[in-house]
C-alpha cells in the first residue's frame, strides 16, 4: 500500500512468529463495575530490529495497554509477546519506556537525572560523565545541566527524559504520547530530535500517537487498532524518505489513508 511515492518501497511484516518483537494471538480484558471489558483479542503483529512503529488508533482501543505488555507490566490473557525469540514476561532493562508525563526526579538536577540509571548500573565515573556530556550536547542542555526539573520548560524536560532512557542503550523504547501537550514549534522540534536520535541508537521504537501527522512523520510503519470489536484496522509501511516534507503529496497521501481508515471504523 502506497499512497505516496518518491521514497523506497517497505512492506509490512507478516503477523507470525518470525520477527525481533512479536505479539503472537494476545487478548486481554479488564473488569470494570462487574463487566468484563475486551481490550483486543488475538492481536498478532510483529516489528522488525530497528523498525520505528507508530501506533494510533481512537480512544479505548488498547494503544496504552499494549505498550504495558511489551513493557512487562502487564501480561496478556492468552497469547504471548516474544522479544528476539525469548518471552516477555516482567519488566527488563532492554525495554526502557519514556511516559506522557515527563517522570523526571524533581530533586536531580539535569545531569543527575540522565545519569541516574548509568550509577544504578555501576559504572565508573569517568564514563558516567563522558556519557552524560555526549546526551547533554545531543540534546542541546549543556548549558542547563545544573538546573532542577521546575528550572526548565516542558520541552527542555522530555528532551531529558529522552536522553535519560537513550543513555541505558535499550532494544527497545516505548513512548507513550510524549509530546501530547507540547506546542506545535516545540512538538516538532522533539520529533526531529527523538528521529535523530532513534537513527543515531538504532534502538526499536513502539510510539504511541493519537496524532495522524506525527505518525507520518516519525514512523516506518503505522499501525492502526480499532476497538469495535478489538482488532488492527491497518498495518501500513510509511514508503518516504528521511528528513519527511510534510507538505509532499507523498506525506498528504499517506495522512489521508490514515484518516479515512479511523473514520470508517
Amino acid at each position: 500500500m502506497n499512497p505516496g511515492s518518491g521514497g523506497r518501497t517497505q512492506q509490512s511484516p507478516a503477523p507470525g512468529r518470525n520477527g525481533f518483537l512479536v505479539v503472537d494471538g494476545a487478548s486481554k480484558a479488564f473488569e470494570i463495575d462487574g463487566r468484563r471489558i475486551r481490550v483486543f483479542e488475538n492481536l498478532r503483529f510483529t516489528v522488525s530490529r530497528g523498525e520505528f512503529l507508530c501506533i494510533t488508533g481512537r480512544s479505548g482501543c488498547g494503544k496504552t495497554t499494549l505498550l504495558n505488555m511489551v513493557a512487562g507490566f502487564l501480561a496478556p490473557d492468552s497469547g504471548m509477546l516474544t522479544l528476539d525469540g525469548e518471552p516477555i514476561l516482567r519488566p527488563g532493562p532492554d525495554r526502557c519506556v519514556v511516559f506522557q508525563q515527563d517522570a523526571l526526579f524533581p530533586w536531580l538536577t539535569v545531569r543527575e537525572n540522565i545519569a541516574f540509571g548509568l550509577k544504578v548500573r555501576g559504572w565508573e565515573a569517568g564514563r558516567i560523565r563522558e556519557t552524560v556530556d555526549r546526551y547533554l550536547d545531543i540534546i542541546g542542555l549543556g548549558d542547563f545541566q545544573n538546573h532542577l526539573p521546575r528550572e526548565i520548560s516542558g520541552g527542555m524536560k522530555q528532551r531529558v527524559s529522552l536522553a535519560r532512557v537513550l543513555v541505558l542503550e535499550p532494544r527497545v523504547l516505548l513512548v507513550d504520547e510524549p509530546f501530547a501537550s507540547l506546542d506545535a514549534r516545540t512538538r516538532t522540534e522533539m520529533q526531529d530530535l527523538l528521529a535523530s536520535l532513534w537513527a543515531e541508537t538504532n534502538c526499536t521504537v513502539l510510539f504511541v500517537t493519537h496524532d495522524i501527522e506525527e505518525a507520518v512523520a516519525m514512523a516506518d510503519r503505522v499501525l492502526v487498532l480499532e476497538p469495535s470489536p478489538p482488532h488492527v484496522c491497518l498495518d501500513v509501511a510509511i514508503s518516504l524518505e528521511r528528513p519527511r516534507d510534510r507538505e509532499a503529496s507523498g506525506f498528504t497521501g499517506f495522512r489521508r489513508l490514515l484518516q479515512e481508515t479511523l473514520r470508517q471504523d
